[in-house]
C-alpha cells in the first residue's frame, strides 16, 4: 500500500502562517485585518483573495498583496509558524509498517521545502518526496504526472491519495487511487464533497480507521 500525501493543510497546519502574512501585509498598507477565525471561515467558504480583501476595504492592494504573499509563504522566517498536526508522526510510522508514504507537493522552493521537512522532522517519516512547480500546467495534472514518472509500477488501485484541495482529489482519481479529503486545510467541506472523494475526514489521523491501521 502506498499513501500519497499533500503537505500544506494535510500534514502541516499552515493556518497561523497564512493569517500572519495576511495581517502583516494589510497593516503594512494601513488596513486592519480580520481575526484569524473570520479569515479562515471566508477562505474555506470559497471566497477569492479579492473578495476577502474587499471585506476590509483593501481590494486596491490585490497586486501588492499577491506579490508579498508569494515572497513570504515559503520563507523560513514565516514557515516557522507552520506546525505538524498532532498525531501525524505516529500515523506515518503506522502506515510505513504496512506500506510507504510519498509526499506530493507543488512547493516552488525545493531548498526551503527540504529545510522545513528537516526542521519539523517530517523527513524522518517519508519514503519519497515529489515536488514540482509548473504554472503552465493544471496543478492536479502536475501532481499525477510527478507520481506516474517516479513510480510507474505502483499498484494505484491499492493506494490512497490524501489532501485538502481539489488538486489532490483530482490527481488521486486520475491515478486510480482511493481518495480522502481532509478538512484541515484550504478548502471547505461543501466544495470537497462536489469532487466525490471516497472519504471526507476531519483530519488525516482519521485515515487510520479507514485503512485498518
Amino acid at each position: 500500500m502506498t499513501v500519497f500525501c499533500d503537505l500544506d493543510g494535510t500534514l502541516l497546519d499552515i493556518s497561523e502562517k497564512f493569517h500572519r502574512i495576511y495581517s502583516h501585509l494589510l497593516r503594512e498598507h494601513g488596513h486592519e485585518p480580520m481575526e484569524k477565525g473570520d479569515y479562515w471561515k471566508l477562505r474555506r467558504s470559497g471566497l477569492t483573495t479579492p473578495d476577502i480583501l474587499a471585506r476590509t476595504g483593501a481590494e486596491s492592494l490585490l497586486a501588492r498583496y499577491e506579490s508579498g504573499f508569494l515572497d513570504r509563504v515559503e520563507d523560513r522566517e514565516w514557515m516557522t509558524f507552520d506546525t505538524v498536526f498532532d498525531g501525524v508522526p505516529d500515523l506515518l510510522r503506522r502506515i510505513r509498517t504496512a506500506g510507504r508514504v510519498v509526499l506530493v507537493t507543488l512547493r516552488r522552493d525545493r531548498q526551503a521545502l527540504a529545510w522545513q521537512l528537516s526542521h519539523t522532522r517530517l523527513a524522518d517519516h517519508l519514503d519519497l518526496v515529489l515536488s514540482g512547480h509548473e504554472p503552465q500546467r493544471e496543478a492536479w495534472q502536475l501532481k499525477a504526472g510527478l507520481v506516474r514518472e517516479a513510480l510507474p509500477d505502483c499498484d494505484f488501485s491499492s493506494s490512497w491519495f490524501i489532501g485538502d484541495m481539489a488538486t489532490d482529489i483530482r490527481a488521486g482519481k486520475a491515478l486510480g487511487c482511493r481518495t480522502a479529503a481532509v478538512l484541515t486545510g484550504m478548502a471547505g467541506e461543501n466544495s470537497l464533497r462536489l469532487l466525490d472523494p471516497d472519504f471526507i475526514l476531519a483530519g488525516i489521523n482519521d485515515l487510520a480507521t479507514k485503512v485498518g491501521l
